[in-house]
């Protein structure tokens, strides 16, 4: 992806002989959007232009085209063109006047009304409802405050489907397609790379909701991930003890969008919107509308279902059974006990427990497992002479503690667990990270001081990074892990994600940006991969999986620094290793 001009496009500029630019409405890493009027019919339309190339790029501003194209919704933008001019590529939408939840939050510096944002809640809601009934379902895949227009009405206007999808489409490995997120908006699947689901967008609607009664965004989840890791808990606050004026009701309803597996959320939107409208009316939402509490880092074993009277229906107990792997496990340990058993039993071993098992390897049966004579049969023939029967019992505080199977497991059992184990695919939290060099430390314009430590790599701030002086060609940031990993991915912010919030420069456009590295390993392997000019984690899945002790980040080609006040300087804001820790 390379990135075309970024000046943008001056006033009274006519593009496609048809269509007069008015003024610049905004503009972001990927693309600018300008006020026009259609010289042909006379309208006022919104022009989109995109203002980077290369083909995930092309396909992502094409695929946003032919969404909107065939939509239709009061909270969605009409499209009505969709051309090249030269190097750009242009969208026709409809114009939808007033301004973006984000900029009004910004503006206003405290949280909306409560009122106000369950009125925008149950718009967006009913405009998602429409999306994911889709065939394909579609997926938004950027909700954010930014991407939310107010009207003058007060209606909400879903803005940029420029990472938009459809599900089915969405699932395939083989879709080019741009890897990008918002962070503290975008849910654990999406950042884990692991596709996107209606869920998704419930989780970064309930983010968006979460900052706009809190007046803060929620952590995200690579730092809910991080407090679950190091055993803290998780770090997300309801958003009514963030805000007092927000009721419990309305808390505990966000909370539930914020599950971090998504099989603790809502199951669609309708019934998230249902919620909604029943706490509005004053009801007390049904225990099992709030949702399972979800522990960041624990296994993803299927969500037991609400409590249920002592006998509960068949089909009901068919959903309490554990996970395929868990009756595989049963199955090993059912087997063994059972052979264990069995064999002694048959050689007359110890009656210890019922049916001459050890009480200890008793407890993990059920009756029905393993019916228990109350003696055992005589033989037909004399035992083996190398093993003779005991005369007697043991006393019981002989019985062993541990499971015959411990010492007594087949050859095939004991290969399978022979070689390094690894634990759960996700986040890697570093030791330490360190780098060839780093600019020296500073202060802003309002006296706070600002680092460019490699540890800013590592600490799930975006908006903080490494840095150092110059191209940083060459220069490198190093993530020593905690001890071997087996790493699929790695995720990489090539710049310095941040807007200042005393003159709003774009930090990011301002410094150089990362366009090319290679990623080194300690097993002496690397991987090359290429950046997209824009401000979002974005993903490098390698080839085939690495155990590695460290990840090393080499600066190989950076963009110029921006045209406007630029400062020649190379960041890197976040780095994120994907793999499974050795155990």
């Amino acid at each position: 992806m390379q990135p075309q001009s970024q000046a943008g496009l001056p006033s009274n500029t006519l593009i496609h002989e048809r269509y007069l630019i008015v003024r610049t409405i905004g503009r972001g890493g990927m693309g600018a959007v300008y006020e026009a009027v259609d010289q042909r019919l006379g309208a006022t339309v919104a022009l989109k232009q995109m203002t980077v190339s290369g083909a995930d790029v092309s396909a992502a501003f094409e695929r946003e085209a032919r969404i909107l194209a065939g939509l239709r919704h009061p909270s969605l933008p009409k499209v009505s063109d969709f051309f090249s001019d030269g190097q750009s590529r242009f969208l026709v939408m409809e114009f939808i006047p007033g301004t973006d939840l984000g900029t009004l939050l910004a503006q206003r510096g405290r949280p909306f009304p409560v009122d106000d944002v369950l009125r925008w809640a149950d718009q967006c809601l009913a405009v998602l409802e429409y999306l994911h009934v889709q065939s394909p379902p579609i997926i938004h895949r950027d909700i954010k405050p930014q991407n939310m227009k107010l009207t003058p009405a007060g209606e909400i206007v879903l803005l940029d489907f420029g990472l938009a999808k459809g599900y089915a489409a969405s699932q395939s490995p083989t879709t080019g397609s741009i890897f990008a997120y918002t962070p503290n908006y975008a849910p654990l699947e999406q950042v884990q790379g692991a596709g996107t689901t209606p869920a998704s967008d419930l989780y970064a609607l309930a983010a968006t909701l979460y900052h706009l009664l809190t007046g803060a965004p929620p952590p995200d989840v690579l730092q809910r991930l991080g407090g679950a890791a190091s055993g803290q808990a998780d770090p997300l606050r309801s958003a009514s003890q963030m805000n007092p004026l927000v009721p419990p009701a309305v808390g505990a309803w966000v909370s539930h969008g914020l599950q971090l597996d998504q099989r603790g959320r809502p199951p669609s939107a309708a019934v998230m919107r249902a919620d909604l409208q029943q706490i509005q009316r004053g009801a007390a939402l049904p225990a099992a509308s709030t949702g399972p509490t979800i522990v960041a880092g624990a296994p993803q074993t299927p969500l037991p279902p609400p409590a249920a009277p002592a006998a509960p229906h068949p089909a009901e107990a068919a959903r309490r059974r554990p996970g395929p792997l868990a009756f595989v496990i049963a199955a090993l340990v059912v087997l063994l006990v059972g052979a264990v058993g069995l064999a002694v039993w048959l050689l007359g071993g110890r009656q210890t427990g019922s049916a001459g098992i050890p009480p200890t390897a008793v407890s993990q049966l059920s009756p029905t497992d393993l019916p228990a004579p109350t003696e055992p049969p005589a033989p037909t023939e004399p035992p083996p002479t190398d093993v003779p029967a005991p005369t007697e019992p043991p006393a019981p505080t002989e019985a062993p503690t541990t499971p015959p199977t411990a010492d007594r497991a087949p050859t095939a059992i004991a290969a399978q667990v022979s070689g390094p184990q690894f634990g759960p695919s996700g986040p890697q939290r570093p030791a330490r990270a360190s780098a060839s060099g780093a600019a020296p430390s500073g202060v802003d314009s309002s006296g706070n001081t600002i680092t460019y430590d490699p540890q800013n790599v590592a600490d799930g701030q975006t908006d903080t990074a490494w840095r150092v002086p110059g191209d940083g060609v060459g220069q490198y940031v190093q993530l020593d892990l905690a001890g071997p990993v087996r790493i699929g991915q790695v995720q990489i912010l090539p710049g310095y994600a941040k807007i200042d919030p005393q003159d709003g420069t774009d930090r990011f456009q301002q410094n150089r940006r990362v366009t090319r590295a290679r990623l080194e390993f300690s097993d002496g392997s690397s991987v090359e991969a290429t950046f997209s000019d824009s401000p979002t984690l974005q993903a490098v899945p390698l080839p085939q999986p690495v155990i590695s002790s460290y990840v090393r980040v080499v600066v190989l080609a950076t963009t110029a620094p921006g045209a406007s006040g630029g400062r020649d300087f190379t960041p890197i804001s976040e780095v994120v290793v994907i793999g499974e820790a050795q155990l």
